[in-house]
């Protein structure tokens, strides 16, 4: 797939008063890690290099933490490509990737 053109959202899950997980703090640390402080180091690194590779770029946390503000906000915006949501979430095993059911092109992104 080449990057160049395509439009994206990338949302970096949860933020303002939503945490999210929140995991124990590092050895020799006693700051907590909070879910919405790493999807958006995560968001901000997808970002730069979607942006670097030529593709269009919608952050939504630049638009506010609030998730309905950002849902309103994807909806107002022309046709994209790929909507992608980002979370780390602290239970289970793995990885999870959701993609538009019946999309061929969604399924291979993913």
């Amino acid at each position: 797939m080449t990057i160049k053109d395509r439009r994206f959202i990338i949302d970096a899950g949860h933020g303002g008063r939503y945490d999210g997980a929140v995991a124990s703090p590092l050895l020799g640390s006693n700051v907590s890690r909070k879910e919405k402080d790493v999807t958006l180091k995560v968001a901000q690194r997808v970002v730069s290099k979607l942006r670097a590779s030529g593709g269009i770029v919608w952050p939504t946390r630049t638009i506010g933490d609030d998730i309905n503000k950002r849902v309103a906000s994807i909806n107002t915006l022309p046709a994209i490509d790929y909507l992608v949501s980002i979370y780390v979430n602290r239970q289970g095993s793995g990885k999870g990737v959701f993609y538009q059911e019946g999309s061929i092109a969604s399924k291979g992104f993913a």
